[in-house]
């Protein structure tokens, strides 16, 4: 690049990022005032109880239900007055957590731009490299439900920058032709511990382990002047799944010492297969649980009134799972096409609430109005990159990633704040697919039609009216 190409996209950069902060200046005291950032909703109710707990001494001698570390984050980032003790938490109570949720958020927008830059490598013109490098933290800046979560008492922003660092440092290892060995080392070691760390808020951030393993198992080309083919190198893919291990362990001794069998960080997956799979299941969110959620979120009373005995977190998690295994097997033409449905739900447009609707969000702050980019647009952009740059390794490395959490998330049920994950894959590919529209438009606009139709939400009209 020459300077003049540099001092353009360094301008670019330094607009985005100016205009990020001035959002959040304007937006988080909006957002801490609104009736959605003081009255919390079950989820987030259910974190503060934990958290709570955690403060007190309380939660030393109970299992991880769900997200081991996300409860002592807000532990840690909320004031000792932020319990669910009431119905309205004072703004300044939850102060703490909510920057720290908008640092992760500011650092996935800075992710990105590293990511871009990575992938616009192989885009010889000016245009091309500057929509590849800086479109996926513009699409991010501009995707309105990124901003509403980083607001809620929720795992799903502080997830989405854990598995983005991983994903970033895995393409900037494999980039490059002359990183030190050590250097290799050091980021592979750092990718293992943020998928551990992420796999603490959400279990299913595991699926994108094979994924970076291979490619960090494959190792950077090697450039001497000459081709040369790439070597295998198994240190760097060892420490990361050494450092991943090591991040989740401590949880899954905790649930195993505790309930006297071999289990994860988390007990809440039998549940969640459940309610994707049982014999109500659609796809969506359903309720499936009787009484109070907030005081038994894993149906113990429920699932001990059939039992005819007491059932603890350990034994509930297997209930759960083997009624949802039963279900599919009675079925599996039916589990198969919800399984398909799901990964669609995962590509289309709607944003599937199971929390606050964006609507009565832009009611309550009429600035989200300037957060128009929807997930329609990043998911279809995002597919023609993945077609059209399948030839560039880092591409290929995002297509498995996606692949493996979309078909791992498939397995259970789908709301929009499980597609958060997502939302950073899609726009480093949407950053390569609309480079692509206008150095191959022959090509890229047709498959980017064809994209679009996938992406609307066909047949969803009796679903979206009942949510």
């Amino acid at each position: 690049m020459s300077l003049r190409p540099q001092r353009l996209s360094l301008l670019v950069g330094a607009a985005l990022f100016g205009a990020a902060a001035l959002f959040w200046l304007l937006f988080l005291p909006r957002a801490e005032e609104s009736v959605f950032g003081r009255v919390p909703y079950l989820d987030e109710v259910i974190y503060l109880d934990r958290a709570a707990d955690i403060r007190d001494g309380r939660a030393a001698g109970e299992p991880h239900f769900m997200a081991p570390l996300y409860p002592h984050l807000v532990a840690a980032a909320a004031a000792p007055a932020a319990t669910a003790g009431g119905d309205v938490i004072p703004p300044a109570d939850l102060r703490g957590l909510r920057l720290l949720q908008v640092g992760c958020w500011f650092g996935t927008l800075a992710l990105l731009a590293v990511g871009g830059r990575l992938l616009a490598r192989d885009f010889a013109a000016t245009p091309g490299r500057l929509v590849a490098t800086w479109l996926p933290a513009l699409l991010f800046l501009l995707y309105r439900p990124a901003a509403i979560f980083a607001t809620a008492v929720l795992g799903e922003t502080v997830l989405t920058f854990l598995v983005t660092l991983a994903v970033v440092l895995t393409l900037r290892v494999v980039g490059s032709r002359a990183m030190p060995p050590a250097l290799s080392l050091a980021q592979a070691a750092l990718a293992g511990l943020a998928l551990g760390a992420a796999a603490l808020v959400r279990g299913t951030a595991l699926l994108a382990v094979p994924a970076l393993t291979a490619a960090f198992l494959w190792g950077p080309e090697v450039d001497s002047g000459s081709p040369r083919p790439r070597r295998r190198a198994w240190a760097a893919p060892l420490v990361l799944v050494a450092t991943c291990v090591l991040a989740i362990l401590p949880a899954a001794l905790h649930n195993t010492r505790l309930v006297g069998r071999p289990a994860g960080p988390t007990l809440n997956a039998g549940l969640n297969l459940y309610i994707g799979n049982g014999p109500g299941a659609n796809g969506f969110y359903v309720q499936v649980l009787p009484g109070d959620l907030r005081e038994d979120p894993a149906g113990l009373a429920y699932l001990g009134a059939h039992a005819g005995h007491p059932v603890d977190l350990g034994e509930a998690d297997r209930l759960w799972r083997e009624r949802a295994l039963e279900a599919m097997g009675a079925a599996p033409g039916r589990s198969f096409g919800l399984a398909l449905k799901k990964v669609w739900l995962q590509l289309q447009n709607w944003e599937i609430d199971q929390m606050a609707g964006q609507g009565p969000w832009r009611a309550e702050v009429p600035l989200l109005a300037v957060a128009c980019v929807p997930y329609g647009l990043l998911s279809s952009l995002g597919l023609v990159g993945l077609a059209l740059g399948w030839r560039q390794r880092p591409v290929r490395i995002l297509a498995a990633v996606l692949l493996l959490l979309v078909a791992g998330q498939s397995l259970f049920f789908v709301v929009a704040r499980y597609r958060q994950v997502l939302v950073p894959l899609w726009a480093l590919a949407a950053g390569v697919g609309a480079a692509s529209l206008r150095g191959r438009p022959r090509v890229a606009a047709p498959l980017w039609l064809a994209a679009i139709a996938l992406v609307i939400p066909w047949g969803q009209g009796a679903v979206r009216a009942q949510t």
